[in-house]
């Protein structure tokens, strides 16, 4: 499409093909992203996800994973011996 070419907008508004990346409405996945102080990494983490997939899928799988590396990092270096008296 050639900068400057007229499209239909939003309810048949005519908008330039150029004024189409240039929009200034926020995308409905950017209020996971935008940081806060009281969310936790997993908040921002899902929101990169979904804003790069598309999928709570992948947001899943990735927390499946995370929970898989913790299982086993225990099973790796856990012991029975007591550490305090």
């Amino acid at each position: 499409m050639r900068a400057g070419r007229k499209v239909a907008g939003p309810a048949g508004i005519p908008v330039t093909s150029s004024s189409l990346w240039q929009d200034p409405t926020p995308r409905p996945l950017d209020r996971y992203t935008q940081l806060r102080p009281d969310h936790s990494v997993a908040v921002y983490v899902t929101g990169y996800i979904l804003q790069v997939s598309h999928s709570w899928d992948m947001v899943f799988l990735v927390t499946a994973g995370v929970t898989l590396f913790g299982i086993l990092f225990y099973l790796i270096f856990a012991s029975g011996e007591k550490q305090f008296d």
